[in-house]
């Protein structure tokens, strides 16, 4: 009797909290890509706030095939270079260069944007390039929805050439409503440990009525790749 009572309580004490004012949602992803010839094309990255693109040594990259990760940099056709030293959220435009031998215009490519250098797991946004068209964009991404005082479920979407569970994939949450790059204010975290690259992930945590931002880290907790802000009344 005790134990179903504790249950029971458990229950009731559980609240569905409200969304008020305006949430806040930041993606990574690839747009616009126009391929001008046969060796060139342009595109749009977009990137989470407040990050440091040239620190971090990101950069979108080209390969040959729709199927897999490259395995090094060897693996690129085509590489450019994100430099800015505090990313605005926005779209920035950035023109890409292919090696002799190769026609965009012919053949099956992706393109990625890697928010790490040299590190392969880090690639946060796809988009496959076929017989010169881009086709099937796929951002990373994230949602925070129906939150109680004791539980945030977030549904998350990666591009499907991710494995959040071998990416070491993260969510966190914190207080406030602008980008935190300082893991050690985190109130609490969740590793995605499914193969899936869409899915939603509950974090257990005391919520209250503030302002809250839910962030993806592909890998590492300092690399951001989506965030969701909100305010919860």
């Amino acid at each position: 009797m005790s134990d179903s009572n504790t249950v029971l309580e458990q229950s009731n004490s559980e609240q569905l909290l409200d969304f008020t004012g305006v949430s806040n949602l930041q993606t990574t992803a690839l747009d616009n890509v126009q391929v001008i010839d046969s060796s060139h094309l342009t595109l749009e990255a977009r990137t989470v706030k407040g990050l440091n693109l040239r620190s971090l040594g990101a950069f979108v990259g080209i390969w040959s095939g729709l199927d897999s990760i490259p395995r090094n940099l060897n693996d690129f056709v085509g590489i450019v270079e994100l430099t800015a030293l505090r990313s605005d959220g926005e779209s920035a435009a950035k023109k890409i260069s292919v090696g002799s031998g190769v026609n965009l215009n012919a053949g099956f490519f992706t393109i990625g944007l890697f928010l790490r250098q040299n590190d392969m797991l880090s690639i946060s946004a796809t988009v496959m390039l076929i017989q010169g068209v881009a086709r099937n964009p796929q951002p990373s991404s994230l949602f925070a929805d129906h939150p109680t005082n004791s539980n945030i479920p977030v549904s998350y979407f990666v591009p499907s050439l991710v494995l959040p569970v071998h990416a070491l994939d993260w969510l966190s949450i914190y207080r406030g409503s602008e980008v935190v790059h300082d893991f050690g204010s985190v109130i609490n975290y969740q590793r995605i440990i499914s193969d899936d690259n869409i899915g939603l992930v509950n974090i257990q945590v005391l919520l209250g009525a503030g302002n809250y931002i839910v962030q993806l880290s592909p890998g590492d907790p300092g690399t951001i790749s989506a965030t969701h802000s909100f305010t919860l009344g």
